[in-house]
């Protein structure tokens, strides 16, 4: 048993030699979207039309180096959706990368990204959201709008046209 300890500890001491250092100021920019949030705004339903939304959000930092953000949002005339967005910086990569899961799609979201001055803009990897439609691409944008407050943003890239999805602003 001690010598099993020993060497887990020996292995655990070299990988983290290994391991470069996560990079400090790029996790503390996206610590505004650590807490619990209120959000109130708008989404557009598959009609097209404008209807209010409300939402939450709850984000802390795991691991040392994860943004951990559950989410739901209720829009009138659909099931609430309930998500889990997981955000980080790669060094190797020096951008933002994410994948956000929820109980409407089959499927993960893939995102990077970068800041570009205050905000967070993120893109994410072609998806496929219906047989027979070409992939689409969706643009996620966070925004510091205050000491307890942010703006997310979601739009849809489809057939080479840009539509919007949502608009929120959230507070503590």
């Amino acid at each position: 048993m001690i010598t099993t300890t020993a060497l887990a500890l020996v292995l655990l001491g070299t990988q983290d030699s290994m391991t470069p250092p996560f990079p400090k100021a790029e996790l503390d920019a996206i610590k505004f979207l650590t807490g619990n949030y209120r959000g109130k705004g708008t989404s557009h339903d598959q009609a097209g039309n404008i209807v209010k939304t409300t939402g939450s959000s709850q984000g802390r930092m795991e691991f040392g180096h994860w943004l951990s953000m559950n989410a739901d949002y209720t829009m009138p005339g659909t099931p609430k959706m309930n998500g889990r967005f997981m955000l980080t910086y790669n060094t190797m990569s020096q951008k933002y990368e994410g994948t956000w899961f929820d109980n409407m799609t089959q499927q993960p979201l893939n995102c990077k990204g970068k800041f570009e001055g205050d905000y967070l803009v993120l893109w994410s990897d072609p998806m496929t959201i219906a047989p027979g439609v070409p992939p689409a691409i969706f643009k996620i944008v966070y925004r510091k709008s205050g000491a307890r407050s942010y703006d997310f943003r979601l739009r849809i890239k489809m057939a080479d046209q840009w539509s919007p999805i949502m608009d929120m602003s959230y507070a503590r």
